[in-house]
């Protein structure tokens, strides 16, 4: 078994849904989120996701207690099994960075990554961008959280390809109590996404919703189900 298969199986019993490894090599980073920056020689990357509960999500907002529960959850676990990926590599003798999540609480700053973990995801072949800017999943559509550890290791990619395309039905926009995802099916790709209204989001999240999550994008979207 290959280092990167063993890293995969590794993360899989830890309790990952969903485990792909991607090169560095040849992606595009914005300046300041790039792996380097808190990695140097960094070559490859380990994208981790964690699925939430359908309960939680189809059921919102009348859930949103349990729904908030399911998400900080997640996050957790996420976090722990990052750390247990980075002390994995580093007893082979190779170094590794855990890349935090978003907050749970906190401005619009704190809830960007240092790398983006949706686009190393879909770089790994876990899913594909919809106009609702998440990652869509073959088996769990886009209830799903993502954590990412970068390494100096030199791993050969996972062979994943999903299929899985959004119909575009705009179920997201409609539901969006901000118009955040407004203008989205103009200016979005399967493979980068698009920049969404984030500040009308994050007030709803902040303002409105007094630091709980939204999710209703999430319920919205028809492969939840």
């Amino acid at each position: 078994m290959s280092l990167s298969e063993e890293s995969v199986s590794f993360a899989q019993q830890q309790g990952a849904d969903l485990v792909g490894v991607v090169s560095l090599t040849g992606l595009d980073f914005p300046t300041g989120h790039r792996p380097e920056d808190y990695l140097p020689e960094a070559k490859s990357a380990v994208s981790i996701g964690y699925r939430l509960s359908k309960g939680s999500t189809l059921n919102l907002p009348q859930a949103r207690n349990g729904y908030v529960l399911e998400f900080e959850t997640a996050n957790q676990e996420l976090n722990r099994i990052n750390r247990e990926l980075c002390k994995f590599f580093e007893q082979r003798g190779y170094l590794a960075f855990g890349v935090p999540g978003t907050a749970s609480i906190g401005d619009k700053k704190r809830l960007a990554a240092d790398l983006s973990h949706r686009h190393l995801a879909v770089a790994a072949g876990l899913g594909k961008f919809g106009v609702n800017n998440l990652v869509l999943t073959e088996n769990y559509g886009s209830r799903v959280r993502f954590t990412t550890v970068i390494t100096t290791a030199e791993l050969a990619e996972t062979d994943l390809e999903t299929e899985i395309e959004c119909s575009e039905c705009l179920n997201c926009v409609e539901i969006c109590p901000v118009d955040a995802l407004k203008g989205g099916q103009a200016k979005y790709s399967p493979q980068e996404g698009w920049r969404i209204a984030k500040e009308r989001c994050y007030h709803q999240i902040f303002v409105k919703l007094n630091g709980k999550r939204c999710g209703l994008c999430i319920k919205a979207c028809p492969l939840n189900r």
